[in-house]
């Protein structure tokens, strides 16, 4: 994507990895622990509810911030409009 990079985990350092993949097990046991949805859209739906109400508004234990607030304040103001025709990729195996 034009704009941005990636932020990886350093080759041969194991110490970048938790905090790369943190984020992993905080989604598993706090969204997905004993969820079952009727549909992908459902299970979309909950997951935007989720992010703006739970995972958005909870106090960040390194920035002890609200990502939600944080993001509103430092990052959406840089972020480029959409562009108007998005070429969705398409993923083979």
């Amino acid at each position: 994507m034009p704009g941005s990079s990636p932020i990886l985990a350093g080759v041969r350092t194991p110490q970048d990895k938790p905090r790369v993949e943190r984020a992993i097990h905080y989604v598993q046991n706090s969204f997905w622990a004993g969820e079952n949805f009727p549909s992908l859209a459902a299970a979309q739906h909950a997951a935007v509810h989720w992010c703006a109400q739970t995972a958005g508004m909870r106090t960040h234990g390194t920035t002890a911030a609200q990502p939600a607030v944080l993001f509103d304040a430092d990052e959406k103001p840089h972020l480029l409009p959409v562009p108007a025709v998005y070429d969705v990729p398409i993923f083979n195996k």
